[in-house]
């Protein structure tokens, strides 16, 4: 990306002047540069020095003869930490594909988005799960037999929590790797045509998670030219929540919301306290929660060859915002309670009336994040026949209130 360079303002005041080392062709790092912005219009009041640039580009020429007090970056390379290195002031680094003694590191908690996707998936009966990801991790790759010795870097340790997560739940695990997760390159020659088997020979009703939204786009395409349809034969799932990816995808990619935004915000914080205390000592690294897995049509489906079991849960989903009771889907499939209880038991480990509750929780989460609607307006909507409970179940399941829920996410 071509450089734009920006006029190098003298320091005036009492205001910390900060530069942002980060890339602006990502959404992901668009959301960190907000977060830091929020934090700056509420407590930081910073002179800020940016420009435009992709990861991958050399060092901004304006930050040789730069003059600040902090540096927020995204380092991914040796170049890029020498040039941040010279100035002698606070650093906090975004990128952690690297470990750099004496520069704190904050970004998302990889072990937990892996959790997520797992039960998102384990919610929908599925026991096969896959990981494509990349094949050069960088400098700092701990390998598994060694995971116990340093952190692994984020994409791996996607893999290695949900290996393992598989193995403890009796579940199929299949990885493909390829590529180099720093470049970030387009997946071509041998590598394609590896990738094409891979999927032609996954088992019908595996989940695959990718490293990021714009691998598993390759995996929808992948699966299109091999005859896999998603989500009726693979089911797949990306993560960063990328909105122009995920809903350019064919079908739309359900994701992760990292919730840079708020990484971004934390780092200011964790910076903005280095430059007015150099006494205090940050931790080494900060992991931050991920939002939510973001649910779109990749991985809208129960994992079943059960026909009856789909139709009902199928049904559910359609009516659920009606007040559904479990004797309208007894109806529906024309089956006993024991029988279809049974049924979601042995395949989604829940019983039917736990399944509508789930789907109407989803539902209220979608309609705090995307309306104003009052609380007692989205109980109406959702089905739910008082308020109050509405509000005691969301929190037992989503561990927030529907107020903290909304700040959050809206």
């Amino acid at each position: 990306m071509k450089e734009k360079k920006l006029p190098i303002m003298e320091k005036t005041g009492k205001r910390s002047r900060v530069a942002l080392i980060l890339e602006s062709s990502r959404a992901y790092s668009r959301e960190l540069i907000e977060g830091i912005a929020q934090y700056n219009r509420e407590a930081g009041g910073w002179q800020i020095d940016f420009s435009p640039r992709g990861l991958n580009d050399a060092p901004p020429s304006w930050l040789q003869s730069w003059k600040g007090d902090g540096i927020i970056a995204r380092i991914n390379d040796p170049v890029l930490l020498k040039a941040i290195s010279s100035h002698k002031v606070p650093v906090v680094d975004l990128r952690r594909v690297h470990l750099f003694p004496g520069i704190p590191q904050i970004g998302p908690d990889y072990s937990k988005v892996t959790r997520l996707l797992f039960q998102h998936f384990r919610d929908r009966g599925y026991h096969s799960l896959a990981f494509f990801g990349y094949h050069e991790l960088g400098s700092n790759f701990v390998s598994k037999k060694k995971a116990g010795s340093a952190p692994p870097i984020p994409v791996m340790q996607t893999e290695i929590v949900l290996e393992q997560l598989a193995k403890n739940h009796d579940c199929r695990f299949a990885a493909f790797r390829t590529g180099s997760e720093q470049k970030r390159e387009d997946i071509k020659g041998k590598s394609a045509v590896q990738l094409l088997k891979w999927l032609s020979e996954l088992p019908v009703y595996t989940a695959i998670i990718a490293a990021n939204d714009e691998m598993a786009l390759h995996v929808l395409q992948g699966c299109r030219q091999v005859g896999r349809e998603v989500p009726d034969d693979l089911a797949v799932a990306g993560i960063g929540n990328d909105e122009c990816l995920c809903t350019l995808g064919l079908p739309p990619l359900t994701s992760v919301d990292l919730a840079a935004d708020r990484v971004g915000y934390e780092a200011a914080e964790m910076l903005d306290r280095m430059m007015k205390d150099p006494r205090w000592s940050p931790p080494p690294s900060t992991l931050v929660p991920p939002r939510e897995v973001v649910i779109r049509a990749s991985t809208d489906m129960i994992a079943t060859a059960d026909p009856v079991l789909a139709s009902a849960v199928r049904f559910i989903r359609e009516r659920v915002c009606s007040g559904i009771t479990v004797q309208e889907v007894l109806r529906h499939v024309h089956l006993s309670r024991v029988a279809l209880e049974n049924r979601f038991k042995r395949e989604l480990h829940r019983t039917i009336h736990q399944e509508i509750i789930e789907a109407r929780i989803r539902r209220v989460g979608e309609l705090l994040a995307t309306t104003s609607f009052s609380f007692r307006r989205i109980a109406e909507e959702t089905g739910f026949e008082y308020p109050e409970y509405m509000m005691r179940v969301f929190r037992e399941k989503m561990g927030k209130t529907l107020k903290e829920y909304r700040e959050e996410n809206s």
